[in-house]
């Protein structure tokens, strides 16, 4: 052999696969592995013989190193490795190389073994890799197209099958098959194993494990014999002897072994002729060419004619002497076929006999005889019949039943010979045991009579074993007599039927039993039952004469009666000597006293067969109850009072329990006569009698308990229909005080039998728990019976202590491996009943202590209970006798044994998980138990248990018909999935291998670094072979371990080392990802494969946001080339343009207009649409359905819909993953319960309609389940799908970016397609996805660029057309979308934002924006429009095309929707308005009433914005800004400004309180800001206003925002002008700006005099802003302190700047306006005194000098020229430099002209208060020497004028000054300035 193991196990795989899933990719590898391993089958099991040169090498391999495994390049191994080596090759008998090799691969495969070495790793595999190579051919063996069976496989295999096992069978394979099975002995190889010393660790289980591997080689091996022989290509005769002379030496135990049993039945089907197509005379004796073109066979027995008397010589004469036969019987069963073989020849039609047959021809009854005297029936009752396989194997039974059918039908007169025979000896018998009777004189006495083979009992026997397990009807040709639903019944059946008619008649009492046994074993169907019910039926005697010996009901029944009332008047003494009954007097009718002890054996019979009968058809319970003339119940429940054998007893209660299992009423009739006898405690004639005494009397003595049994199973089938709780309490409290808790105490001569009565205790105990505990709505109701049970189970005594012994037993048995069958059986069965039991009891803990807590008895032991904490607390404490927590230990210890008692595993694993799911401490409770309370041996047994379990999934040969092994896996992943979310350490991280710290655990492989096999490998293991096709796993269970993957995953503690691991040892999601979407093989399993790919895509959104921050770019980029690229091609290959993207195929859309079409390219449509194809994203999502379910409507007669609607809300839970579903079970129940009511006979058709309901109710409530867990899956099949899609696209540059923007705008445009294709809900959860799609599109247009200032900034790019055309196509589809009538709310948020992401890109950017206003204007450019202008247009015309539909929406959830979404409205509305060139919305708005809602709204969340100035983050605030954002939008046009100032909203704001929160919160900095972020837009609206309307000239507009700022001057204004100036504070100076602007634009001052009040408000603010000038205009050297101040930090000096400049401009403006108003020279606006000292800051009591104006002017020239690029700064100082030459030249005009030098006084209405310039009353009077100071200053002013101005050439400089774009009046005022300044400056004045 070239390897031990790998090669056979493949070959296996692929052979199994052939034969069980019919494969094509199976019948591939099976030919290639075919022909590589030929040599090795046809061996067959031959080992590799020993090569001294192979030995050599391996010893020297140390240092030379070795080729294994078809290396070229040689390995070295270590000394221990090379002794392992030798020692395997001496054990085995193997070649030292293979040796090598099977060590090598035990080496890797050591980690799923637990504590064992390589060598017996390497042994096991030795013996799997034999047992493969045997199973694979017996599959092959399989694969030949045979009439004895069909796997309708392709002509293809069934040839390669047939061509190589014939192969296989020329090269001796029958021969090397006898071999093999002597030289392989079981019990040899095990001691081999066991007493060897070189093998060290060999465990009790290690051996079972190699004996079970031993065994099924051997049966295997038997097997390809048995299916050989029943091919077409038939063993041969030599084949034949050599399988006889096998057996001969062969079969000593108790019943044949399997491979005997196999051998056995190969000679018999070698030597029988195929009965089919005898019946069908197809056989005929020389295949002529007729018959073969007829289609005929020509059989091998006949086709040779030396076969059939070498046969004939072989066993009549070669091996006739059965004395030389190891098990003789073997010879009369292959005697007993061969005659029957000849009786078929002799009937065949032919004309004429060959020669060669003479010597056997009408020898067939003598070798019947042969037979016979071997004692045939019975060695094939005892022997053969009762091997474990002969009912599960066709092959086996078929052949014994035609046997049977053939020799009554082909030998009728041999069979009546037998009958006539049976007949006298039983005659015989019973005389002589009548006549030593006699000669007893009335003593009591039973003879012991010599055995007699009784063939006809036999026979009679036989036929009973062989059907009493008869799963293919065959008993039914039994009973196919003329009233068969056949026209024409066959003669076999009609020969069959007599045959068991006249077996019954003229019957002798010693074969009343044999005759009902074969009865009972006919009537083991509903069919065959009904038949022999109907047959005896039909056998009562007619006329009242009675036949003696006919076997009917009638006669049975009126013997028990006769029985009753005999033993009731004159009872025996000793019930338990009583064995004899009374016998009916055909005659008299009379009794005879005597009653013999065949009768009671004739009396069991019969009533086994009632049982027999009521177990297989209900009919004939009801029958049995209620016949009056047969009153069996009665007489039954009679003979139960009298003194009769225990045993009788048991068969009497075992008939009453089998009746009890049909209809209520019955059992309700069987219980009530129950309680009227008084079984439990007496009788008629003893007073301390009854089933309790007879129990601790007879049953205890004889250490024999079939009575206690029966009872206790007729207790079971009635218990449920207790209503009278005093009874139902004596009879529990029998089982549990009498029988239960007694076990231990009681001897008994069976070991099982003790296990027998506990398991019947443990099925009542659970059948009370289970239907005493009622269920209403979501309440369940606990009986007194089941509270009562309850307080034994959750108490520290006896009961409770009994079911730990049963565990601690049934656990110490399954530990020793001690094969004892029946032991087993039934001792795992109680312990499976326990552990049942104490689940239930687990699950009613609640109602428990709920029923215990409202009971109004004083309950001591119950009320201890509850402080106890209840049973979970008894499980999980300590144990008295060991001091250890050992009970929840040997519970866990079962998932040990799953390979051999999955259901075991099963229960323990379910106790487990309600532990943990019912309470965090439980879970630690049991987790500590585990660590303290077990060794190390132990509980690594225990964790290697719950590997075992997963890894059972992929095993090859799991069957899906493994219910407990798939639930038991469920429930291992359930319960790590739970308590992986507990904290650490918990239960989960231990099976899983995380160890004491998760975020740093270091997994492994099995074996690395001596790393164990854990529950993550083996989950792993199941999710790889998942994705193989054909795969065997259950799809929850791979939904489970998804689910744990992605838990893993998203848990902070062990996602790290879960992704670690995952990427590097299996490429596990690349590999995985690569498999969407998975394929749907079942679609009543498609939501499990739904959630699989949800689990998935969520645990690979998981990833693949780890690599991006990781940055392990590498990784990311194989995921994402995977999800963007099914055809697997570098994304850097791609040169996929982006002239165009067409959208129009996908979305149909027609109305685009010229835009769409000018900018469509046909070749990028293509490209796109073979892109869609290769979009792994795409695959992925249009395998999902997404059309709406709908679920069938309740169409209900008797119920009121409404009301059931009510229940079903009431019975609907959530489960652990948050799905909503109704509790069918409790719905059921409580529907149910409503119908007690309906019993009268009025009643009997509403009650009829009302059941009809509840069927439509369930049915429907079973189909709305369905719904809303396939909306569920799909539901988290597109979250997942959304979610890692979102993540995808969150980074851009894995790829190219033209090709990330197909990307994104194809499965745009697929989504947009599916939801207009859909109008499923489940579309809603694309939005989200739309929203990522715009977001990184807008992240693409976003380039980096280097600024003027050396810094990387982003700049918008420019969009190209046909880009901008595909994006409008695909909003056009969004706007579809959110006008959709069931669009929800929710939905919409996310559209809106995808609506305004799209309208952010058709938005000009501002450096496109200034540049295009820095450009040069000429009439080609202003000609030219560019795409923004396009977009704008296009944009616009789409909107219009949806109507009102789009705008009333967007008002209506802008009015009263949602925050978020009134927010969002809002911002689409604004962005909409601003390319609203024909202002259609804002006529909307305002007609239909929207804007003054908007403005009333501000009114009603005054208060709110009071309140949200205590926080940064309000919702409020949100939607007030946006609102506000929509009225700056709508003033920016002069329609809009003017319906704002109609809708009144300025007035609004005036009275709005908010504004006058500034007076308290001055000194808090963070509520400033917020009240700044109130302020500001509003501010910026009228701004707005202003600029649209023509500021000041606008009399409504500038009157209704001065009203504005004087109604909140104590808060917009004071606090600015009445402060310092923070020059480092951003928001106070735009607070600045914005304040100011909009004084500058204030109404005419004409007509604000007319108003005292506010003219004098005007005048204060005059004063603060002429004072504010100095602060405002910083001194050079207060810059440059500012620029220290700032440098490094933010805001930077030049921003700080150009916010002081526009604030001067502000306050030029408005003093220039001011100055201006007046033109009469009296009474002049004058400002600044005549000084040309600049001194700094002024206040409002200190003068301002018109110094700080030429200083203001001349700093402003120079700025001006050294700012060349900034066109804003350039315009602001050059309005700053005009206003003040304006306000100077008029000062100097003033004091120079105009100003007198006398006493004459003037008015001023900055300075009323001094004596220059004074504006006072005319009764105010100076005095001389303040006239006097006023003229030195004048006379100084005019003296220093001409130097001051002439300073740095300050007047020539404004003489040139260029204003560039501006219409300049700056030169015209220098030169009015320079003339008064040249003419009446240049001499001095005298005063």
């Amino acid at each position: 052999m070239s390897q031990a193991w790998t090669p056979f196990k493949d070959l296996y795989q692929a052979t199994d696969g052939l034969i069980s899933q019919n494969r094509a990719d199976a019948y591939l590898s099976t030919k290639s592995l075919l022909h590589l391993y030929k040599s090795d089958i046809l061996s067959l099991l031959k080992n590799a013989p020993k090569n001294a040169e192979d030995r050599r090498k391996v010893n020297e391999c140390e240092k030379n190193g070795i080729c294994v495994g078809g290396d070229s390049i040689p390995t070295t191994f270590d000394e221990g490795f090379i002794a392992d080596t030798l020692v395997l090759s001496d054990f085995l008998d193997l070649n030292e190389r293979c040796s090598l090799e099977l060590l090598l691969a035990a080496e890797q495969q050591k980690s799923n073994y637990l504590r064992c070495g390589r060598c017996l790793v390497s042994i096991l595999m030795y013996w799997d890799g034999r047992r493969n190579l045997v199973s694979s051919l017996r599959n092959l063996i399989l694969c030949r197209k045979e009439s004895a069976w069909s796997f309708d496989l392709q002509e293809d295999c069934t040839h390669l099958a047939t061509s190589f096992t014939d192969e296989v069978k020329q090269n001796g394979m029958v021969a090397r098959v006898l071999k093999l099975l002597k030289e392989i002995k079981v019990k040899d190889e095990v001691e081999k194993i066991d007493h060897s010393p070189n093998l060290k660790g060999v465990s009790t289980r290690y051996l079972k494990e190699v004996q079970t591997l031993i065994e099924e080689v051997r049966v295997g091996l038997a097997e390809c014999l048995l299916y050989f022989s029943l091919t077409k290509t038939a063993l041969t005769f030599d084949e034949i002897a050599a399988i006889v002379e096998y057996l001969k030496d062969d079969g000593d135990s108790d019943v044949l072994a399997p491979t005997t049993m196999a051998l056995l039945f190969t000679v018999l089907h070698s030597i029988s002729l195929p009965r089919d197509e005898y019946e069908n005379n197809i056989i005929s004796m020389i295949a002529t060419p007729a018959t073969v073109t007829a289609g005929q066979g020509n059989h091998h027995l006949v086709e040779d004619h030396t076969i059939l008397p070498r046969i004939h010589h072989l066993l009549t004469v070669r091996f006739a002497n059965s004395a030389e036969w190891k098990t003789s019987g073997i010879l009369s069963v292959l005697q007993f076929f061969w005659s029957l073989t000849i009786a078929r020849v002799l009937t065949l039609n032919i004309s004429s006999t060959p020669m060669e047959w003479n010597c056997m021809i009408e020898q067939e009854e003598v070798v019947l005889d042969a037979s016979l005297a071997g004692n045939v029936f019975n060695f094939l009752r005892n022997k053969v019949v009762a091997s474990d396989k002969f009912h599960s194997t066709e092959f086996y039974i078929r052949p014994v039943h035609g046997a049977i059918t053939d020799l009554i039908r082909l030998m009728p007169l041999k069979t009546k010979s037998i009958r006539n025979r049976g007949d006298e000896e039983a005659r015989h018998l019973q005389q002589m045991q009548e006549s030593e009777m006699t000669n007893m004189h009335h003593h009591y006495h039973i003879t012991t009579l010599p055995p007699q083979n009784n063939h006809f009992k036999y026979l009679m026997e036989l036929i009973g074993e062989i059907y009493i397990k008869d799963r293919l009807n065959l008993s039914l040709e039994y009973l196919m007599n003329d009233n068969s639903t056949s026209s024409r019944p066959r003669h076999k059946h009609a020969l069959l039927y007599k045959f068991v008619r006249s077996c019954g008649e003229q019957l002798p009492a010693l074969l009343y039993a044999s005759y009902i046994r074969m009865l009972c074993g006919i009537a083991t169907g509903q069919k065959s039952s009904q038949k022999v019910f109907e047959m005896l039926r039909l056998n009562s005697p007619s006329n009242n004469v009675e036949e003696k010996g006919l076997v009917s009901w009638d006669t049975f029944f009126r013997s028990c009666w006769l029985y009753y009332e005999e033993l009731r008047e004159k009872p025996l003494n000793n019930s338990h000597m009583g064995m004899m009954m009374a016998q009916i007097n055909p005659a008299t009718g009379a009794a005879v006293q005597l009653i013999k002890p065949h009768e009671v054996d004739a009396l069991r019979a019969f009533m086994k067969l009632v049982a027999t009968i009521c177990k297989h058809d209900d009919i004939c319970c009801k029958l049995f109850y209620e016949n009056s003339n047969w009153c069996a119940c009665d007489r039954m429940f009679g003979l139960l009072q009298c003194s009769i054998p225990v045993h009788l007893k048991a068969d009497i209660l075992a008939a009453l329990a089998n009746i009890a299992t049909s209809y209520d009423d019955v059992r309700a009739g069987l219980l009530q006569m129950a309680q009227n006898c008084q079984l439990l405690t007496s009788n008629y004639n003893l007073k301390q009698s009854g089933l309790i005494a007879e129990l601790e009397e007879i049953e205890t003595k004889d250490e024999e308990f079939p009575m206690t049994r029966n009872f206790l199973k007729f207790l079971l089938n009635v218990c449920a229909t207790f209503n009278n709780a005093e009874g139902m309490m004596e009879y529990m409290n029998y089982v549990i005080e009498v029988v239960f808790t007694k076990i231990p105490t009681r001897r008994y001569s069976r070991p099982e039998e003790q296990w027998q009565v506990a398991g019947k205790c443990l099925k009542i105990f659970i059948k009370i728990l289970e239907n005493h505990s009622s269920v209403s709505g979501d309440d369940v109701t606990i009986t007194p019976a089941s509270r009562e049970l309850l307080t034994h189970i959750y108490s520290q005594g006896h009961f409770f202590n009994m079911l730990m012994k049963i565990i601690k037993s049934c656990l110490e048995h399954l530990n020793s491996y001690k094969k004892d069958e029946r032991l087993e059986k039934y001792l795992v069965k109680s312990g499976e009943l326990s552990l049942e039991l104490i689940l239930l009891a687990l699950q009613l803990r609640d109602p428990y202590f709920d029923a215990v807590r409202s009971s109004k008895q004083n309950i001591l032991l119950m009320k201890q209970n509850i402080l106890n904490g209840g049973l979970d607390k008894l499980l999980l404490g300590v144990n008295s006798v060991t001091g250890k927590s050992d009970y929840i230990v040997d519970i866990m210890s079962f998932v040990i044994y799953n390979a051999w008692h999955p259901q075991l595993s099963l229960k323990a694993v379910k106790i487990m998980n309600h532990l943990c799911f019912s309470s965090t401490v439980n879970q630690r409770d049991l987790m500590m138990s585990m660590l303290t309370s077990c060794d190390k041996n132990t509980r690594e047994k225990i964790f290697q248990g719950f590997v075992e379990i997963l890894d059972l999934a992929c095993d090859d040969r799991f069957d899906e018909n493994m219910t407990e092994e798939k639930h038991c896996q469920e429930f291992v992943v359930r319960l790590i999935i739970h308590c992986s979310h507990q904290s650490h350490p918990n239960l989960a991280l231990l099976l899983l291998g995380f160890g004491k710290n998760p975020a740093q655990a270091n997994l492994q492989d099995p074996g690395v670094f001596g790393s164990p096999r854990t529950c993550l490998h083996s989950i792993i293991g199941i999710l790889t072979c998942n994705l193989q096709s054909g795969s065997c796993v259950d799809p929850l269970l791979a939904q489970l371990c998804y689910n744990l993957v992605y838990k893993l995953c998203a848990n902070p503690h062990t996602s790290a080392s879960t992704l670690r691991y995952l990427r590097s040892s299996y490429d596990f999601f690349t590999k995985h990802l690569q498999c969407l979407p998975f394929p749907i093989n079942d679609e009543s399993k498609s939501n499990e494969v739904i959630l699989q790919q949800s689990y998935l895509m969520k645990s690979a959104a998981i990833e693949i946001y780890s690599l991006i921050n990781n940055q392990q770019r590498g990784n990311a980029e194989r995921i994402m080339q995977l999800l963007f690229n099914a055809s697997g091609s570098e994304f850097a290959s791609a040169n996929m343009t982006t002239t165009g993207i067409s959208m129009t195929t996908h979305l149909n859309y027609t109305g685009a207009g010229d835009f769409s079409t000018t900018m469509f390219d046909t070749t990028a449509s293509t490209m796109l649409e073979t892109q869609q194809e290769d979009l792994k994203f795409l695959q992925i999502l249009n395998t999902l359905d997404l059309q709406q379910m709908y679920p069938s409507p309740l169409r209900l007669e008797q119920f009121i819909s409404s009301v059931v609607e009510e229940e079903i809300k009431k019975c609907e839970n959530i489960n652990s993953e948050g799905l909503a579903y109704c509790d069918v079970k409790t719905l059921h129940a409580s529907l149910e319960s409503s119908l007690v009511g309906l019993n009268g006979t009025d009643d009997a058709n509403r009650k009829l309609l009302a059941q009809n309901d509840v069927q439509s109710i369930l049915r429907c409530v079973v189909e709305r389940n369905g719904i809303r867990e396939t909306i569920f899956a799909k539901l988290c099949y597109l979250n997942a799908w959304k979610e890692i899609f979102e993540i995808s696209i969150s980074t851009n540059d894995l790829m190219p970016k033209e090709k990330y923007e197909q990307m994104l705008l194809s499965i745009a445009t697929s989504i947009i397609g599916k939801v207009r294709d859909s109008d499923s809900e489940l579309m809603s959860v694309f939005a989200t996805s739309m929203l990522a799609i715009f977001t990184s599109i807008r992240d693409i247009m976003n380039e980096t660029v280097d600024s003027t200032t050396g810094r990387m900034v982003k700049k918008m790019k420019e969009l190209k057309p046909s880009f901008a055309a595909s994006l409008k196509i695909i909003v056009q589809g969004i706007m579809e979308w959110v006008t959709q009538t069931d669009t929800r709310e929710g939905v919409r948020v996310y559209l809106y934002s995808t609506l305004l992401s799209y309208l952010q890109l058709c938005t000009r950017p501002k450096h496109r924006s200034q540049a295009a206003d820095e450009s040069e204007k000429t009439i080609v450019n202003l000609s030219k429009e560019d795409i923004y202008s396009k977009m704008a247009r296009e944009n616009s015309k789409l909107f219009k095309t949806f109507g009102d539909s789009l705008i009333s929406l967007l008002c209506k959830d802008a009015c009263t929707g949602h925050i978020v979404c009134r927010t969002l409205a809002l911002a689409c509305m604004d962005s909409i308005i601003q390319i609203d060139s024909n202002f259609v919305w804002i006529s909307y708005i305002t007609k239909n009433g929207y804007l003054n809602n908007i403005a009333q709204s501000f009114v009603e969340e005054d208060s709110a914005l009071c309140l949200d100035l205590n926080s940064s983050i309000s919702q409020t605030l949100y939607v007030y800004e946006q609102k506000m954002a929509l009225l700056c939008s709508m003033a920016q046009s002069p329609y809009g400004a003017r319906e704002l100032l109609d809708c009144g909203i300025l007035q609004i704001f005036a009275g709005c309180k908010f504004f006058d929160s500034r007076l308290n919160i001055e000194e808090d900095d963070k509520k400033l800001s917020v009240y700044r972020q109130l302020v500001f837009p509003i501010l910026r609206l009228c701004s707005s206003i202003f600029t649209s309307l023509g500021g000041r000239q606008h009399h409504g507009a500038s009157t209704s925002v001065f009203n504005f700022l004087l109604s909140h001057a104590d808060t917009l204004i004071n606090p600015l002008f009445d402060n310092h100036v923070i020059y480092t504070d951003i928001e106070h100076l735009t607070e600045w700006k914005l304040v100011t602007g909009l004084l500058c634009q204030l109404p005419d001052v004409k007509e604000i005099q007319q108003h005292n009040q506010v003219f004098a408000a005007l005048q204060r603010i005059q004063r603060q802003i002429v004072s504010s000038v100095s602060r405002i205009f910083l001194t050079e050297k207060e810059l440059f302190q500012l620029r220290d101040e700032l440098a490094g930090k933010k805001p930077t000096f030049d921003k700080i700047c150009m916010l002081l400049n526009e604030i001067g401009a502000n306050l030029f403006a408005f003093l220039r306006i001011f100055s201006i108003t007046s033109n009469n020279s009296d009474v002049s606006n004058l400002y600044f005194s005549p000084n040309l000292n600049d001194v700094g800051a002024y206040t409002d009591n200190q003068k301002a000098n018109v110094g700080i104006l030429i200083r203001i002017l001349q700093t402003a020239v120079k700025n001006h020229e050294e700012i060349k690029r900034v066109k804003q700064s350039r315009q602001v100082l050059y309005f700053i430099i005009e206003n003040c030459l304006m306000l100077l030249w008029r000062h100097v005009e003033y004091f120079v002209l105009k100003c007198s030098t006398g006493g004459r006084k003037t008015k001023s209405i900055l300075f009323p208060d001094e004596n220059f310039g004074a504006m006072t009353s005319s009764n105010r009077q100076f005095s001389s020497s303040a006239n006097q100071a006023h003229d030195v200053d004048l006379e100084k002013f005019k003296s220093g004028l001409r130097s001051a101005l002439s300073l740095n050439g300050l007047l020539k400089q404004l003489t040139s000054f260029d204003g560039r774009n501006h219409l300049s009046i700056i030169p015209s005022i220098t030169r009015h300035l320079q003339r008064i300044i040249n003419l009446h400056t240049s001499q001095h004045r005298t005063f």
